[in-house]
């Protein structure tokens, strides 16, 4: 037995240099299927990263009603700095809410001209201790709409459930590529497998006539299988890594779609060994259920 592992990669490898043109077909076939989950886990990355980075820069803006004086505002200011989830609260006064919007709105002074303090509210402008959670900041806006003098609350949530409901809908259809692949992947190298086995169909009939039991007979094909999935995932991976580097170069790849950067790093490598070592055991199942048949009927 201290030999089987031995004997049964000296199989495997045997095996795929004598069906070297129908490995490379299998190792191509399940790369291109390798290639959409791969592409599907970058854009769930993309789409969790910007995510993250909206959420991290999470700011509620509290616009307050004409009858809050200087007094009342230090009031509010103070109440909302004393929250937990607070980091800073900062009051801006009418004027300073004017003289703000009219330095953002630059070179055009009729607009500027146009702006006078009664069309622009104080605010109470509050950022988070830590990277907001949808819930957590719902929950803080509804606070401080309860409080005396606020009018409104605005947070940007319309866009963080947007972009919350695109992360879902990307992860849902990330795992829905992933079972397809996986479908694929046991396809292909079942057949392979089949293949294989019919062509040694008369060796395999000697082992089993001298004795040798289905793992014995098992092991290589196991091995072989294990090789294909996770050679062809990692030529998969290998194949858009370098178009990824060479379409998005730089430190932080991103594209540019109208005024939203969005940035489309590689998928972190735990994912990527991840997709590899899941390929490697599909490979493994698939191999198993078709030595697994054929040694049925033989038997």
């Amino acid at each position: 037995m201290g030999r089987l592992p031995l004997y049964a990669l000296r199989r495997a490898l045997a095996s795929i240099r004598r069906s070297a043109r129908l490995q490379a077909v299998a190792w191509a076939t399940i790369a291109l299927a390798v290639a959409v989950l791969i592409a599907a886990l970058t854009a769930v990355h993309a789409v969790e990263r910007l995510a993250d980075r909206w959420t991290e820069g999470t700011q509620l803006v509290a616009f307050l009603g004409p009858d809050v004086d200087a007094d009342r505002l230090d009031v509010l200011q103070l109440t909302a700095a004393g929250w937990p989830e607070v980091a800073t609260a900062r009051a801006v006064d009418q004027a300073a809410a004017v003289a703000e919007l009219q330095q953002t709105l630059g070179d055009a002074p009729e607009l500027r001209a146009a702006l006078t303090a009664d069309l622009v509210p104080a605010s109470l402008e509050i950022t988070l201790r830590t990277p907001g959670d949808p819930a957590v900041v719902d929950a803080l806006s509804r606070r401080l709409q309860g409080l005396a003098g606020v009018e409104s609350v605005d947070w940007g949530a319309d866009l963080l459930a947007r972009v919350e409901a695109v992360r879902r809908a990307l992860r849902l259809g990330a795992l829905v590529v992933a079972a397809l692949v996986a479908l694929a992947v046991i396809f292909i190298i079942s057949n392979t497998v089949r293949l294989a086995l019919y062509a040694r169909r008369d060796e395999l009939s000697i082992m089993q006539l001298v004795g040798a039991t289905h793992g014995f007979i098992r092991v290589p094909y196991h091995l072989e299988a294990a090789v294909q999935g996770a050679g062809g995932a990692g030529l998969a991976a290998g194949a858009l890594w370098v178009v990824h580097r060479l379409a998005l170069p730089g430190p932080e790849p991103s594209l540019t779609l109208d005024a939203l950067r969005l940035p489309v790093a590689w998928p972190p490598s735990l994912w990527i060994a991840g997709t590899i070592v899941g390929a490697a055991a599909v490979g493994v199942l698939a191999s198993h259920v078709a030595t697994g048949r054929y040694l049925r009927g033989q038997g």
